[in-house]
């Protein structure tokens, strides 16, 4: 065979090795798509809107624990563990931040000075025993709870919502004989004979049906507004 027969075999092979190499090639498969990033939760939205509902009846100060402003119309309610701050504009949230302990000390104060006149129980809510000079006050939220003793608080944080239906009923026990109001404030209408009684906060709040009382519970602000005029 002559060069020439042999560079064109060659010529020929090398041409014929980029089609070969594509028979033979099997398909990569397609990687495997990466788990979609979850989107965040909206529990904790959603649990700190509970809160805030839960505790701004009782919340006891008229102006913000961090600036001392008086609280606009529309106060800024920021949580943080749990507990419910009402301030003048969101750069307040810093202060609070920066002294948590500190602004819920003052909270806390303020609760108690505001509850314990009107405090409907004798005895602890946890274990019945008298509330005498070994009494602690403990704040809930922005509800006050006195406890017969330090002891008592780890079984109160146990299981608070046994200790606070007995406060509540109490409150509405204590409210019930001097209650003023003879309509129900969603209806307009007799509260009837046999009313529903709802505590807000630490106040009494009557309705003529359960319907009413969830009505009032969507919007409690524009009722309490309402009832106040």
């Amino acid at each position: 065979m002559n060069r020439l027969s042999i560079r064109s075999i060659a010529a020929l092979t090398l041409l014929a090795l980029p089609a070969f190499a594509a028979q033979d090639a099997k398909p990569k498969p397609a990687p495997h798509p990466l788990p979609a990033e979850k989107a965040p939760s909206a529990a904790p939205a959603a649990n700190d809107a509970a809160i805030v509902q839960k505790q701004r009846p009782s919340y006891p100060l008229t102006s913000c624990v961090a600036c001392a402003k008086p609280l606009p119309e529309k106060p800024v309610e920021y949580v943080r563990d749990g507990r419910l701050f009402r301030l003048d504009a969101e750069d307040c949230k810093k202060a609070v931040d920066a002294e948590p302990a500190a602004m819920l000390k003052k909270i806390d104060a303020a609760v108690v000075s505001q509850q314990r006149p009107t405090y409907p129980l004798k005895t602890s809510p946890v274990s019945d025993k008298p509330l005498d000079a070994n009494a602690i006050d403990h704040v809930y939220g922005t509800r006050l709870v006195r406890l017969a003793s330090q002891d008592e608080v780890a079984l109160f944080e146990k299981d608070p919502a046994s200790a606070m239906k007995k406060l509540d009923q109490a409150y509405i026990d204590a409210q019930l004989p001097s209650y003023p109001m003879k309509t129900c404030p969603v209806s307009t209408e007799e509260l009837g004979s046999d009313p529903v009684n709802l505590l807000y906060g630490t106040k009494l709040v009557r309705f003529c049906c359960k319907k009413c009382m969830a009505n009032f519970e969507k919007d409690p602000q524009k009722f309490v507004q309402a009832m106040s005029k």
